[in-house]
């Protein structure tokens, strides 16, 4: 068998065992050892598509996607941020039309899913003046008043695709996540919701829903104490 022959043979199947490639191997050393590391190679190349998919991977990506308007629109946004956009809208693509759908039962679920998914915001630093963090915070009845918290983010998000604030809190070692959502999310309402990494609790006033995402071993306990202080309601 002529080299050609035999190496596309070896390209296109590794582990041909038909009897003529068994003959130009035993004939051949340069030929056997062409096909063992091609077998090699065939080997390496299946262990590494060999990944586990993550817990609820496909409501990850879906979520990603709903948020995909607010990513675009801030600034700060990374560029490997831009690629992974591109990767997990073909991704989701292929999720939806599979029937795959949001299982996310509830707001604490939700809330730690989108925790994760934006963590990029932790790390921020923007100086928001009272005016402006209170601007944001009047489309839900609500504003700082004098002893308020450094806000390091602020920003619309899509909650469940109900527009929301999403706001960061910088604690004294680290910082807080915090959702206001409108009661009309559809998901049902958990006051104390966890992961492996973080705590979270869900304060209802009027008709919103202050959720605060505290890391599991942040020493500062009365985070949802602090902030009701904080924060004042208009009376609906």
């Amino acid at each position: 068998m002529d080299d050609l022959t035999f190496r596309k043979r070896i390209y296109a199947n590794p582990h041909d065992n038909a009897q003529d490639i068994i003959d130009a191997c035993n004939d051949d050393k340069a030929k056997a050892k062409f096909k063992c590391e091609m077998k090699q190679f065939d080997a390496k190349l299946n262990n590494a598509l060999n990944i586990k998919v993550p817990d609820n991977f496909a409501e990850r990506i879906l979520l990603s996607q709903s948020m995909a308007p607010q990513r675009v629109a801030n600034k700060r946004t990374k560029v490997y941020l831009a690629l992974a956009a591109s990767i997990l809208f073909c991704v989701g693509v292929v999720s939806t039309r599979m029937g795959l759908g949001n299982s996310f039962d509830t707001v604490g679920e939700y809330a730690l899913a989108h925790n994760e998914a934006e963590i990029i915001h932790v790390h921020d630093d923007n100086n928001y003046t009272l005016q402006q963090i209170n601007t944001k915070l009047s489309g839900y009845g609500a504003e700082f008043i004098n002893d308020y918290p450094q806000v390091s983010f602020a920003g619309t998000c899509y909650f469940a695709r109900i527009k929301s604030l999403h706001m960061v809190i910088q604690g004294d070692k680290y910082p807080v996540t915090v959702f206001l959502i409108p009661k009309e999310s559809g998901l049902e309402e958990t006051k104390h919701f966890s992961d492996q990494n973080y705590n979270g609790e869900s304060i209802t006033v009027n008709n919103n829903q202050l959720l605060i995402i505290t890391h599991k071993d942040d020493p500062n306990k009365n985070w949802s104490k602090e902030l009701s202080k904080s924060i004042k309601w208009k009376t609906v």
